[in-house]
């Protein structure tokens, strides 16, 4: 819960303004990283689900990436830690899982493995060039037609984060 943008204290918060707002989709992030065993893996997945549950949130989210600090400390995630994190939750868990695994993971980091096996929407993270409003950044970036939606692994991505900034109202 939390990662890199969202520190963890505030997720609880977050989620019961979500709710107050009357957003139904209430969901929460987890940084998988890379374990020795399946202990470690259940514990991440019973981390979360505990989390989930006490913010009263909706769906989890799986953000599979190599950050700086864990490719430092040989923690990034391997493919060998998805599909035990997904067996998991699965059979735990009622609640959507969101795998958060951009094409550049996918062939640079996990070795290009087939996710038709991973139930779950896929989002892919590819950031073109551009700035603007999001509007502006997606439709020069191609679009319905853009590069993002592109298929990898046997899927095509249900959701493309196509920017991290733009320029918004307020």
């Amino acid at each position: 819960i939390g990662g890199n943008s969202i520190d963890g204290r505030y997720f609880a918060g977050l989620i019961a303004g979500a709710r107050g707002n009357g957003y139904r989709a209430r969901g929460g992030y987890h940084n998988l990283i890379h374990s020795a065993d399946q202990a470690g893996i259940n514990r991440q997945v019973d981390y979360l689900r505990r989390e989930l549950d006490a913010a009263g949130a909706t769906f989890g989210m799986a953000d599979v990436e190599p950050y700086t600090e864990l490719k430092t400390n040989g923690l990034w995630p391997r493919w060998t830690d998805v599909t035990p994190f997904h067996d998991r939750w699965w059979t735990l868990e009622a609640r959507q899982m969101v795998w958060y695994i951009g094409r550049w993971v996918w062939g640079d980091w996990l070795g290009t493995p087939d996710l038709r096996v991973v139930d779950g929407m896929l989002i892919n993270a590819a950031y073109p060039d551009g700035d603007g409003t999001p509007q502006q950044i997606y439709q020069a970036a191609g679009g319905p037609a853009g590069p993002g939606w592109d298929p990898y692994g046997g899927r095509t991505p249900d959701i493309w984060q196509y920017t991290s900034d733009g320029d918004v109202n307020g």
